[in-house]
């Protein structure tokens, strides 16, 4: 018979995968210089998520031809997608009203195409739960 488990281990077990997820974040940072450290660590945390979910993870995918319009990441299949808005930078379009004007349509004509949608900032970043959606897989 196995012995109870202990909560200081699980404590541990899920300390070590932290961890180990952080470094793979900060390894990927150091090789995409001009990407910030928390979009690397959104496409880190989607292309773990995805790839224990068996689902596809698109990035930069048009999802209107007309207009080219991008999301940063998605899962085409259950019309999600994930926006980093990088209105901490000091060359953002995201800081300008019309840059501002033009994520707020894009996001509206996603909406009705019925798109659910997850945005994120320099300050929120860490809250990403794409599990909280439901995903029917």
């Amino acid at each position: 018979m196995k012995p109870p488990i202990q909560l200081s281990d699980l404590k541990n077990s899920a300390c070590a995968h932290l961890n180990q997820h952080l470094f793979e974040v900060e390894k990927k940072v150091k090789r995409q210089k001009k990407v910030s450290k928390e979009k690397v660590w959104i496409q880190h945390t989607l292309e773990v998520f995805a790839r224990e979910k068996g689902l596809v993870l698109s990035t930069e995918y048009v999802f209107h031809t007309g207009r080219n319009w991008r999301f940063d990441w998605s899962f085409n299949e259950q019309k999600i997608f994930v926006e980093y808005e990088g209105i901490i930078s000091k060359k953002s379009r995201h800081t300008t009203i019309g840059g501002f004007t033009g994520d707020v349509n894009k996001y509206n004509v996603a909406e009705m195409d019925g798109w659910k949608m997850l945005r994120y900032t320099a300050l929120n970043y860490l809250d990403l739960r794409i599990d909280l959606l439901n995903l029917k897989l």
